[in-house]
């Protein structure tokens, strides 16, 4: 089932994304590490699958993190929801690395980056 359920808050998104079988962001101009739903999904291990565009960097790794189909196409999306939903063993890869990938954006992670970036200016 799909449903569109506008705002919410974190506490209940949370929720639903812990009973999420999948996530599909099928965004015009494709994924990118600004898109926080789709950072808020992988944390929860969720599998997503979005599209690619011109704004994807090579951050997002096709079939190891995420799955990423071609924009404006429908077809492609759907039959890739209902392959992934099927193959049990992607599924298992991608909830792995989901939670694997989500940690650069911890915040323990970004503070102890910022920490490093600027002791580095004081040598």
């Amino acid at each position: 089932m799909i449903s569109w359920l506008g705002f919410l808050p974190e506490n209940i998104i949370s929720i639903f994304l812990q009973k999420a079988a999948i996530a599909v962001f099928p965004f015009k101009k494709g994924v990118s590490l600004r898109r926080t739903t789709v950072i808020a999904a992988l944390t929860h291990g969720v599998p997503v699958i979005t599209t690619l565009g011109k704004y994807t960097t090579a951050d997002f790794v096709n079939g190891k993190d995420i799955i990423l189909v071609g924009p404006k196409n429908p077809a492609v999306l759907a039959k890739t929801i209902e392959e992934l939903l099927q193959n049990q063993t992607l599924l298992q890869i991608l909830k792995r690395n989901a939670k694997i990938f989500s940690q650069s954006f911890a915040w323990e992670t970004i503070a102890d980056n910022s920490r490093k970036f600027y002791q580095s200016l004081l040598r």
